[in-house]
C-alpha cells in the first residue's frame, strides 16, 4: 500500500508540475486513508510509517527541500490518521459504505484531515505571503482526493473479495458498457469547449451509482476527476469556459467534484443499505418460509379497508390448496367444517368488536375432503385508535389432535377396563352376588353410617346343610347349581338397599341397613322357606331337597365389621347343633 501511494503521490506531482503547478485532485491522500482503513488495527502504525518514507522519498526526488519534504510528509500521515481515527470510532474497525453514519463519519474525517494537512504544509510556506493561499490550495486538493479516491479503494478492497461472484453474476456486460459510456461522456465534456456538456458526467455518475452502488458512484466521480484534470490541464474543456485564472477555474473543477461527490454517494449510500435490507428481508422470509413449512404453522392479515386477505405460502398448504392469490374473506370461512364455520366467524366479528386477541380450534374441509385440525390466533391492528386490519397465525394440530385422541380412546378403554376389573373383583363369578372383597367394603361403610347416624343395621350368615354330601354324591358341578339357586332365591327375598355376598364356600351373607333383628328374623325367615321349597334335579333326574342353617346379629354402637360377624356367625352354628334347616340369633 505504501508502494501504491508513492506511485500516487509522484504521478499527481507530475501532473501538477504541468500544469503549472496547479491540481486539481491528489489521489494519494485517498490511496492512503483507503489503505488504511483496509489495514488491521495492529498494523496501522507500520503502514503510517512506510507512507511517511515514501512521501519523504517522492518529495526530495521532486526537488523539494528537506524542510519541506517534512512537512509535507507529516502533513501526509496526519490526514490520513485522522480520517482513519474519526471514520473507525474507538474500537478503530473500518465500517461499510452501505452504512450512511459511516460515510458520514468518512466524510467528516476528510474535512478535519484536510484542513488538518493544509495547516501544517502552510507552516513550510511561512513568510512567503503565498500561506493563505497555499493552505486553500492544499486543504481543496487533499479533500478531494480523500472524498474521491478514499471510498474508491473501499469499495473495490470489497469487490476484490468477491471478484468471482463478480465475474459469474451476468452482469459484466452491464458494468463495461456502464465504465465506457462513463469514460465517453466524460471525454465529450473535457475534451472540447463547444458546448458545456459538464451534466453528462453527473448524469453518468447516478446512472453508475443506481446499478453499481457506492463502487459505481466512487468509480464515475473518480473517472471525472482523471480526465477532467489531464483535459483542463492541457487547457481544453468546459472549465476553461469559466472566466478568471487558473485558480478560479481549479476552483470551479473541485467545487463541480464536490457536487457530483454530494449528488451520488449519499444516495449510493442509501441505495446500497435498501438493497441490503431488501436482501436480509428476502433471506428473511425464505428463513420463515422454511420454518413455517417445518413446523406446520403459517401467518396471515386480513385488511379491512378496502378488504383483502394475505396468507403464507404455509396457509395454503394447510388448506391443501396450491399457492396462489390469497381467497377473499367469505371463501376462507367457507374453507372451515360447516360445523364450526359460525363459531370461526363469530371469534373474529368479537375480536374487531372488542379489540381484544382470539384464539379458537377449529376443522377445516379441504377440496380434496380431508379434514385438518387447526389452531387458529389472531389479534387486531389499530392505527389511530381505530381497527385497520388483524394480524393472526394458523397451526395444523392434526397430528397432535389425533394423538390426542388417541390417548382418550386409551383413557377411556382403560377406565372401562377399570370398570370391568372392580366389577369382576366385587362380583363372585359363580353364583353373581357380591365377592367376599365387595361385601366386606360394604359392610365397613353401612357400621360407619350406622355409627354416625345412629341407624339400625343387621347381618344374616347362612350356608348350605350337608354341601359336601352333595359335592360327594352328585359332584361338584351339582354342588354349584345348588349354590347359585340357593344364591338366587336368597337375593329374590332381599330389599333394594340390602347387600348379599358370597363369603366362601357355601357361606352366605347379607347386610341389611336400618333394619333391627326383627326385622333380620323376618327377612331370615322368608329366606329359609324359599330355600326349603327348592326341588333341584341331579344328572339322574332325580329331585334333591336343599335346606339352609341361618344366624343373625345385631350391630350395636361401638362394634366393628368383626364383632358383627362373630355374633351372626355364633347364631349360625347354634342353628347347626339345633338341627339345621332354621334360623337363631345372636344372644
Amino acid at each position: 500500500m505504501a508502494a501504491l501511494y508513492a506511485l500516487a503521490a509522484a504521478i499527481s506531482l507530475e501532473a501538477a508540475m504541468r500544469s503549472d503547478g496547479i491540481a486539481f485532485v491528489w489521489p494519494a491522500s485517498g490511496v492512503a486513508a483507503g489503505g488504511l482503513l483496509m489495514t488491521a488495527v495492529q498494523w496501522r502504525k507500520t503502514l503510517l510509517g512506510g507512507i511517511f518514507v515514501a512521501s519523504v522519498l517522492v518529495n526530495l526526488n521532486a526537488g523539494s527541500s528537506l524542510a519541506v519534504t517534512l512537512w509535507f510528509s507529516l502533513a501526509n500521515i496526519v490526514e490520513a490518521y485522522l480520517v482513519c481515527r474519526i471514520a473507525s470510532g474507538r474500537d478503530g474497525a473500518s465500517g461499510s459504505l452501505n452504512l450512511p453514519r459511516w460515510v458520514a463519519r468518512l466524510a467528516l474525517g476528510a474535512v478535519a484531515g484536510s484542513i488538518a494537512s493544509g495547516t501544517i504544509a502552510s507552516l513550510a510556506k511561512i513568510g512567503s505571503g503565498q500561506a493563505l493561499e497555499f493552505f486553500l490550495s492544499w486543504t481543496s486538493t487533499v479533500l478531494l482526493g480523500l472524498l474521491v479516491v478514499t471510498p474508491l479503494v473501499l469499495a473495490a478492497g470489497d469487490r476484490k473479495m468477491r471478484r468471482v461472484a463478480q465475474i459469474t453474476d451476468g452482469r459484466v456486460l452491464l458494468r463495461s458498457a456502464l465504465f465506457l459510456a462513463t469514460i465517453a461522456v466524460s471525454v465529450a465534456a473535457f475534451a472540447q469547449q463547444s458546448a458545456p456538456l459538464l451534466y453528462l458526467p453527473l448524469a453518468m455518475a447516478m446512472l453508475m451509482t443506481y446499478f453499481l452502488g457506492p463502487f459505481g458512484a466512487a468509480s464515475a466521480v473518480f473517472i471525472a476527476a482523471l480526465l477532467g484534470s489531464l483535459f483542463t490541464a492541457k487547457g481544453m474543456g468546459s472549465v476553461h469556459l469559466v472566466e478568471g485564472g487558473p485558480q478560479t477555474r481549479a476552483l470551479y473543477f473541485q467545487v463541480y467534484l464536490l457536487v457530483m461527490l454530494a449528488s451520488t454517494m449519499p444516495v449510493a449510500t442509501l441505495l446500497a443499505r435498501s438493497r441490503a435490507a431488501a436482501r436480509e428481508l428476502r433471506r428473511n422470509n425464505a428463513f420463515l418460509s422454511a420454518a413455517e413449512a417445518k413446523a406446520h404453522v403459517g401467518h396471515w392479515r386480513l385488511q379491512l379497508e378496502p378488504e383483502s386477505l394475505y396468507w403464507s405460502d404455509e396457509v395454503f398448504a394447510i388448506h391443501g390448496m396450491e399457492k396462489g392469490r390469497s381467497p377473499d374473506l367469505a371463501l376462507a370461512l367457507e374453507a372451515y367444517h360447516p360445523a364450526d364455520r359460525e363459531r370461526v366467524s363469530s371469534s373474529i366479528k368479537g375480536s374487531l368488536a372488542s379489540r381484544e386477541p382470539f384464539s379458537f380450534e377449529a376443522r377445516i374441509q379441504r377440496p380434496d375432503g380431508t379434514i385438518r385440525h387447526v389452531e387458529s390466533t389472531g389479534e387486531p391492528e389499530l392505527e389511530n385508535g381505530e381497527v385497520v386490519a388483524m394480524f393472526g397465525v394458523i397451526l395444523d394440530i392434526t397430528e397432535r389432535w389425533q394423538v390426542l385422541e388417541e390417548l382418550r380412546r386409551a383413557r377411556n378403554l382403560a377406565r372401562k377396563q377399570a370398570r370391568e376389573a372392580t366389577k369382576l373383583a366385587d362380583t363372585d363369578q359363580l353364583t353373581g352376588i357380591a365377592s367376599r372383597r365387595k361385601f366386606m367394603e360394604r359392610l365397613s361403610e353401612e357400621i360407619a353410617r350406622a355409627e354416625e347416624g345412629g341407624g339400625k343395621l343387621s347381618l344374616i350368615m347362612f350356608d348350605v346343610d350337608h354341601f359336601k354330601a352333595f359335592n360327594d354324591s352328585h359332584g361338584h358341578a351339582f354342588g354349584d347349581l345348588v349354590l347359585r339357586m340357593v344364591a338366587r332365591e336368597a337375593a329374590d327375598s332381599t330389599r333394594g338397599q340390602d347387600l348379599i355376598g358370597r363369603i366362601g364356600g357355601e357361606e352366605f351373607a347379607i347386610i341389611m341397613p336400618g333394619a333391627g333383628m326383627d326385622t333380620g328374623t323376618l327377612a331370615a325367615e322368608r329366606i329359609r322357606q324359599r330355600v326349603a321349597n327348592l326341588r333341584i334335579e341331579d344328572d339322574s333326574g332325580v329331585a334333591q331337597n336343599v335346606s339352609i342353617s341361618l344366624g343373625i346379629g345385631e350391630w350395636t354402637p361401638g362394634a366393628d365389621e368383626v364383632w358383627l360377624m362373630q355374633a351372626a356367625d355364633n347364631a349360625l352354628y347354634e342353628a347347626k347343633r339345633a338341627g339345621r334347616n332354621c334360623l337363631r340369633q345372636a344372644a
